[in-house]
Parts: C-alpha cells; sequence; structure tokens
C-alpha cells in the first residue's frame, strides 16, 4: 500500500507499507527519505516520546471493547506501545515492562526501512478475541507531515479516531 498525501491533502514521501495478519500480526514499511527527525532511545527498547520524531504508527482497535494499541517505531529502532480504551485515554495500571518486540530497523542514505511482527497470542492478550480494525500514519520531515492511511474526519491531525479505522488492509 501507499501514502501520498499528507493529512491536509498536499504532496508527501511516497511511502511504501504492508500489514498482513495470519499467525502473527506483521507491519512493513520503507520511508523514502532520510529521518530528518532523529529518533530517541535505544534500538529495540521502549521510548517515549518517539512521535515527537519521524516516526510509522500503527493502530489496531477491537471492535467490541473499544480498547486499541498504538504502536510508534523509529528509525533507530527504538519502539513505543501503549494500550487505551477510549481514544487518548490510557489502560490505567497498562506495563510494557514485560512485552517484546520484534523489529528490526535500517537506515540508508536516502531511507529507512522497518519490519515488526507481532504475535497473535500477544495481541490477544493485549486487546482480547474478536475483529479488529487498523489505521497506519507516519509523522516526518521538518516542516512536519502527518500521514494516515485512512481519513479521519478532523482539520487537525488527530490519529486517536478508532472509530474511523478500517476492518481490512
Amino acid at each position: 500500500m501507499i501514502i501520498n498525501t499528507d493529512w491536509y491533502n498536499q504532496s508527501s514521501p511516497e511511502v511504501n507499507f504492508d500489514i498482513r495478519y495470519k499467525h502473527s500480526l506483521n507491519f512493513s514499511g520503507a520511508i523514502p527519505q532520510t529521518p530528518m527527525n532523529q529518533a530517541i532511545g535505544e534500538v529495540g527498547c521502549y521510548t517515549e516520546g518517539l512521535w515527537e520524531r519521524d516516526v510509522a504508527e500503527l493502530f489496531v482497535a477491537n471492535t467490541t471493547t473499544g480498547q486499541y494499541i498504538e504502536i510508534n517505531i523509529a528509525a533507530n529502532g527504538s519502539w513505543w506501545l501503549m494500550l487505551f480504551d477510549q481514544p487518548r485515554q490510557k489502560v490505567s495500571g497498562f506495563m510494557t515492562s514485560s512485552i517484546s518486540l520484534s523489529l528490526q530497523t535500517e537506515q540508508h542514505t536516502n531511507h529507512w526501512t522497518f519490519t515488526l511482527d507481532i504475535p497473535q497470542s500477544l495481541l490477544i492478550s493485549l486487546l482480547g478475541e474478536g475483529d479488529y480494525r487498523y489505521n497506519v500514519c507516519f509523522i516526518l520531515g521538518n516542516p512536519r507531515q502527518y500521514l494516515s492511511l485512512n481519513s479521519l474526519g478532523s482539520k487537525e491531525p488527530d490519529f486517536h479516531r478508532p472509530q474511523d479505522f478500517v476492518t481490512s488492509l
């Protein structure tokens, strides 16, 4: 899949990504520019505030419970994951310390790539059984560009709109 316009329907870097869900949820992509806002945090580690830098974001929501997760992936391989029970309302007591993600990233001269694999068992332990809705977003560059696979129906960038996520990708 490709996103090539930003939130305001302006031309953006042509971001390619793929999502597959069988025995695990696999999210991979290629961003056709060097990260302009280098990530903070250590490679492979949970890091707060990645959305302040160049980042790929995956949202997955359970259509029955309304809970959803947001996963941020930085070019350097640091990541962030949070569980919400409604838009922008973190689940009380949720701890990421026991979560381990399989994530690979590579930075090149003029692009960066990532592959994230989430076992089905982890997805179910976070969100429960049921049908899921999805959205894929990117925050890139300086000035900032906000890209979203789904049109989320707000004038200003707001990715926390699980009611507008799609059921199939």
